[in-house]
């Protein structure tokens, strides 16, 4: 399990001059499955912390709720999961200090009703990935269960102001 990957694609960056909210660029990436077409945005902060959002093209102008809630029942969340690692890796092949972060979205349980935010089973999956193919050699792992919140923090950089720009940014997006 998450030993596949699908090829990925930098399609841009969106270079923010004016570093509103401490946003410095926001880099974009794609990937196609046997189904579906994913976009990968993920805001650079000043801090070197890169928080990670993906979703379904069609869903790009889509509210968060439903952009990022959405089961496509592929069955292929592995090899999705495991398609955003490899572009943390080349992130942070280019970035030394780059520090990750997101959040384990709730999910439509069907097309009324959102699963909790609290301990959502994606923040599950996404743990399980940071704890077995990232480590603690390189990172300190925090999270927050009440908000499936995941914090990845780059050892080389100065944690404490990784987690305070992360709390910031996090809190900003519920």
């Amino acid at each position: 399990m998450f030993d596949a990957s699908y090829k990925f694609t930098q399609i841009g960056q969106t270079l923010n001059p004016f570093i509103d909210n401490n946003i410095l660029k926001t880099l974009h990436y794609s990937f196609k499955t046997e189904l579906h077409h994913y976009l990968v945005d993920i805001k650079c902060y000043v801090s070197s912390l890169y928080v990670i959002e993906f979703f379904l093209r069609t869903d790009k102008n889509s509210k968060k709720a439903s952009k990022y809630g959405k089961l496509t029942h592929e069955m292929k969340a592995s090899r999705i999961i495991r398609t955003c690692f490899d572009i943390m890796m080349t992130i942070l092949s280019d970035d030394k200090k780059a520090s990750f972060a997101f959040i384990g979205s709730p999910v439509f349980i069907n097309h009324l009703q959102m699963e909790s935010i609290e301990n959502t089973k994606r923040f599950s999956i996404y743990r399980y990935v940071a704890i077995n193919l990232i480590g603690r050699k390189s990172f300190e792992l925090f999270e927050d269960e009440q908000t499936s919140c995941f914090l990845i923090a780059n050892k080389l950089s100065d944690i404490d102001i990784v987690r305070q720009e992360a709390n910031m940014v996090l809190q900003s997006m519920f």
